[in-house]
């Protein structure tokens, strides 16, 4: 057993006697199961930014603004073979580097009023090195400070939520119909059609008589 175990195998189960066995005319069989045995070690990888303020003569103007991304991965080692397996690489922190508002200097303004925000940083992404530079304002002029960003208030010109207004309900007029000359007309008209249709009969009947 100790000469597996030297080569790198792991004892996985054994139904051997643990106090031994003695020998005998009938045969005996004992199952030993082994494997490869494995040694995990993680490896680590650090990607740095650095801002450095700076006058414009080149004197320090503040302390250096440091930040690190660490990226990390295992290694798995096969004690048999020898052979290597790598996991993915990972970001402690989603591999990006947060922006950096420059310091304020007073009677200084920076050549940038912020360093922006950097993604996409993966563990082959090389260390980043950047410089702002503080240039003296000329006597008289007033540089306004840095304020974070604030979201808009919305417009007063915005709409206001409608308000529900009362409605009166309407009643229904009557309208009469009007009783101007052209209706004179037709009722006059009609009553002559009625006495025409009546005379009519009158009419052939005394004729008859008559002859």
């Amino acid at each position: 057993m100790k000469s597996y175990t030297d080569k790198g195998y792991e004892l996985v189960s054994s139904d051997y006697p643990e106090d031994g066995t003695k020998f005998a005319d009938d045969p005996q069989h004992y199952v030993v199961r082994l494997k490869h045995g494995t040694v995990v070690e993680t490896e680590n990888k650090s990607v740095n930014e650095v801002i450095h303020y700076v006058y414009d003569n080149g004197d320090k103007a503040a302390d250096n603004y440091k930040a690190t991304i660490v990226f990390s991965r295992t290694i798995t080692t096969d004690k048999v073979t020898g052979e290597k397996t790598n996991s993915d690489w990972t970001a402690d922190n989603g591999g990006r580097f947060a922006a950096v508002l420059s310091p304020i200097i007073k009677d200084y303004i920076a050549s940038q009023l912020k360093i922006d925000e950097m993604t996409g940083i993966t563990v082959d992404t090389a260390d980043i090195e950047k410089t702002v530079v503080y240039h003296k304002v000329p006597a008289g002029i007033i540089v306004p400070p840095v304020l974070p960003e604030k979201p808009s208030k919305p417009s007063d010109n915005q709409p206001k939520t409608p308000t529900a207004k009362a409605v009166k309900d309407n009643k229904t007029k009557d309208i009469l119909p009007s009783t101007g000359d052209s209706q004179k007309s037709q009722i006059v008209l009609t009553l002559l059609g009625i006495m025409v249709v009546v005379a009519s009969p009158l009419a052939i009947l005394f004729k008859r008589k008559k002859q």
